[in-house]
């Protein structure tokens, strides 16, 4: 547990995953008069593929002197 510029008690966790692939955190509860928070994080769940083909996609690049395409 850390403590920020205001003095509030704040806890950082970090995901776990079980077999079935759930996210889950494991908290601890704190009095009421710490006036703790909690952050959890959770981790980017869909993923975009990226997929470059210099070959096909061209180049706009130029020489400096001639002008010709590199």
């Amino acid at each position: 547990m850390s403590q920020d510029e205001q003095g509030e008690n704040i806890q950082h966790h970090f995901c776990q995953f079980d077999v079935k692939k759930r996210i889950s955190w494991e908290c601890t509860t704190e009095h009421q008069s710490r006036n703790a928070k909690a952050h959890l994080y959770v981790p980017a769940t869909k993923v975009v593929p990226v997929i470059f083909l210099p070959s096909i996609m061209g180049s706009n690049l130029k020489h400096k002197d001639t002008g010709d395409s590199v």
